[in-house]
């Protein structure tokens, strides 16, 4: 389990990316990202991904291409 400090890290990754890069863009991954961000579950299992790999276009675009209806 990643220390309380990664957490935190890493939905402020989710948050941010939010406000930058999908307001007027992507209501549906921004939304994903805010719910993943707020949920410890979701930003724990996050945090198990290599950092230069858990950016969420990058999560989002794998979801998709593994056949996620997002």
């Amino acid at each position: 389990m990643p220390l309380v400090d990664e957490v935190e890290v890493t939905a402020e990754l989710y948050r941010r990316w939010v406000r930058l890069e999908a307001a007027g863009s992507s209501a549906v991954y921004g939304h994903l990202a805010l719910t993943g961000a707020q949920t410890g579950d979701v930003v724990e299992l996050l945090g198990q991904v290599p950092e230069d790999k858990r950016q969420p276009n990058l999560i989002f675009g794998a979801l998709r291409f593994h056949g996620a209806d997002v």
